[in-house]
């Protein structure tokens, strides 16, 4: 069994696999943090053979209602008159959709991105003399609620670690990879990795202005996902606790290309 890469870089054999992107995009005012009213969602898919296909999607359905484009409950209609206090529902999983009846493993990265005064977008830095990821962690904060999927439960700082384990080589400014921890079935979704994202009580007209200093243009929070077949991979970590499982490797080899 051969893998293609999507966009033909060098075949990595015996593998199934494939990367989903999506970015939601906020922009801001010296004011207030806020967020546009769209996202993007490109799927890209790798097969074998069409008898035994792989596939995945990125799902944010608190983000974007297709049924409803004006609900007012979605992530990207309050992020309209996003301010200080406001959680903005954005809830990132991947779901299983391959088909055959092939099981996965999942991965997905979240980079955070600027916005240039030139529309370039460009990773923020993690430098210690330039830190873009700190300041701009300093007015948002990524949640989830105490009742997954009930937008009125209490909201919880942080990341779902109970199902998702980070990547503990990956560095902020290139993207964090987070492993789903248990295969998932055809048909079947991931856990969110997060729910929502915050724009905290404390993020005053300083702390948003030293993020536009950088970012004049806005911020993305870009999602990409990758899934890889589930069968004939060992499982394992190494002295220092890190992911060595074959999936592990094979997702974030996709996502770091």
């Amino acid at each position: 069994m051969k893998k293609k890469r999507f966009n033909k870089k060098p075949v990595i054999a015996a593998v199934l696999a494939a990367i989903i992107v999506s970015t939601a995009a906020i922009g801001f005012s010296l004011a207030y943090l806020t967020a546009t009213d769209s996202t993007v969602n490109n799927f890209t898919y790798v097969n074998s053979t069409p008898d035994n296909s792989l596939y995945g999607i990125v799902q944010e359905p608190f983000w974007h209602n297709p049924n409803n484009p004006s609900d007012p409950t979605a992530g990207e209609n309050i992020a309209k008159n996003l301010l200080p206090g406001t959680v903005v529902p954005k809830n990132p999983s991947i779901k299983n959709n391959s088909t055959a009846n092939v099981s996965e493993y999942a991965a997905i990265k979240v980079t955070f991105q600027g916005i240039g005064a030139d529309g370039k977008i460009f990773d923020l830095s993690d430098s210690p003399v330039n830190n873009q990821v700190a300041a701009l962690l300093a007015i948002i904060d990524l949640g989830c609620y105490s009742n997954p999927g009930d937008l009125t439960s209490k909201v919880t700082s942080g990341l779902n670690m109970a199902d998702w384990t980070k990547d503990a080589a990956a560095k902020s400014a290139n993207g964090v990879i987070y492993f789903y921890n248990k295969p998932i079935d055809r048909g079947v979704s991931t856990s969110t990795l997060f729910d929502n994202f915050t724009e905290k009580p404390e993020a005053d007209n300083a702390k948003v202005a030293a993020v536009a200093i950088f970012a004049p243009g806005g911020i993305n929070i870009k999602i990409e996902g990758a899934v890889c077949q589930a069968a004939n991979l060992a499982a394992g970590t190494d002295s220092s606790g890190n992911n060595t499982a074959d999936s592990a490797v094979i997702l974030a080899g996709l996502l770091n290309k």
